[in-house]
């Protein structure tokens, strides 16, 4: 799925988030995504008690 970004690009460390409405299967459903950090994502991996070995 492609987004736009309206106005100034966020600050790539910040969490961010979008949302929008989406029509699937005749009925319109609100679509809620959060960006974060790859930084911010494997603190939450590691904290939670997963060990990460190889990012590609």
């Amino acid at each position: 799925m492609a987004y736009t970004i309206q106005g100034p690009r966020p600050d790539h460390l910040a969490t961010t988030g979008y949302s929008f409405d989406r029509t699937l299967g005749g009925r319109t459903v609100p679509m809620g995504f959060r960006r974060k950090s790859l930084h911010a994502v494997t603190d939450a991996f590691t904290n939670a008690g997963s060990r990460l070995s190889v990012i590609r």
